[in-house]
């Protein structure tokens, strides 16, 4: 059986699953994973979107130590 590591983070186990992002009100910017507060302004004025299924990706990592929560596996 599959399980999501972070279910707070995506609507897996949907059939067309989709991570879960913010959006602040004040200045447009887009998070993931969601924030309370927005890291561009610093607003606190931010809603829960479901991010689009396709995009490019811009930046990326690779962690030598094991994650923290929400990633933190089992």
């Amino acid at each position: 059986m599959q399980k999501a590591l972070a279910p707070e983070i995506s609507t897996w186990p949907d059939a067309e699953p989709q991570l879960i992002g913010s959006r602040c009100t004040d200045c447009a910017a887009t998070t993931f994973p969601a924030q309370a507060r927005c890291p561009k302004c610093s607003g606190g004025n931010t809603s829960e979107i479901r991010l689009p299924r396709r995009g490019t990706v811009v930046a990326w990592t690779t962690q030598g130590f094991p994650p923290g929560a929400p990633y933190k596996g089992p």
